[in-house]
């Protein structure tokens, strides 16, 4: 059976945002013959609204100027050089004691969705990956969980 890392590389499952309980262990890459990009923020220790979009701006390399708001996060993800056939992998860490704003989360699950959805008529597979094994944000506990739960 296939590993979910090599589901992902291959974009063999659905475009969209999903949760993971703990990281995904990376497999061999070698057969996959659509391009991939590989990017992971970093670990979150709070989960507000300037940390999230400031992490997705370093990690992406967000031009300089980047309006640090929702819309202009968007634009950007929508505006990118990813190459047609190509899977883009975006892994985002909550840890146990990070402080976090549900409804900020939410926001940032329905743009990474809503441009999941942009790419795929792009012929882009984007994937944004939430790892995180807390069960008290009821906007992960919506999400579709690849993995095994802890």
């Amino acid at each position: 059976m296939d590993s979910v890392w090599s589901k992902l590389a291959s974009g063999a499952l659905k475009a969209g945002t999903y949760r993971t309980y703990r990281p995904l262990a990376c497999g061999d890459d070698a057969g996959n013959v659509r391009p991939l990009y590989h990017y992971r923020l970093p670990e979150m220790a709070s989960v507000q609204r300037d940390a999230l979009l400031s992490a997705l701006s370093d990690t992406l390399g967000f031009p300089d100027y980047f309006g640090f708001n929702w819309d202009a996060a968007f634009d950007c993800l929508t505006d990118r050089d990813w190459e047609a056939g190509a899977v883009v992998i975006i892994e985002m860490n909550i840890p146990p004691a990070a402080d976090a704003d549900e409804a900020m989360l939410t926001t940032l699950i329905e743009m990474m969705s809503d441009a999941s959805r942009f790419w795929i008529d792009q012929n882009v597979t984007l994937y944004f990956l939430i790892e995180s094994p807390r069960d008290d944000l009821a906007s992960l506990n919506d999400l579709e969980t690849l993995g095994p739960k802890l």
